[in-house]
């Protein structure tokens, strides 16, 4: 992620996203606080030039990330907002949920919309599939 944001990837290729699997959220609040921190401290872009925005609003403009499903949801909600997230099973594997139903059932109390999005909908707007 660093990389991608100072190596300037993502200004010389205003077209391309990244979705994030198989590392789980609990790195997020660390690193998009330290990303910012290096931009306040005049860190640019080795190329491509400046940073259109804060790298945090670059990640949330440009990633999505599918939490495992044992994660705090809520906390990776705070932290990037909904739009970010997708779900996302590495079925059959351990970590894997074979029945998408099941990890629904992670993000009761949330709203429907929020619900809706994080199964479905960032997916498909990521892969601009609508």
């Amino acid at each position: 992620v660093f990389a991608l944001v100072f190596h300037g990837f993502l200004t010389r290729f205003p077209n391309i996203s990244v979705l994030i699997a198989e590392h789980g959220t609990p790195w997020l609040p660390y690193a998009l606080r330290k990303m910012d921190h290096a931009h306040l401290l005049g860190f640019k872009p080795k190329w491509g030039g400046q940073l259109p925005m804060r790298p945090s609003e670059l990640f949330k403009s440009r990633f999505v990330i599918a939490p495992f499903p044992e994660e705090a949801i809520a906390r990776a909600i705070d932290v990037v907002g909904a739009d970010c997230l997708v779900f996302g099973s590495d079925f059959p594997h351990s970590e894997g949920i074979p029945d998408p139903i099941q990890y629904s059932a992670q993000l009761q109390g949330l709203p429907e919309p929020t619900v809706k999005a994080i199964m479905r909908d960032n997916l498909v707007r990521f892969l601009k599939a609508a």
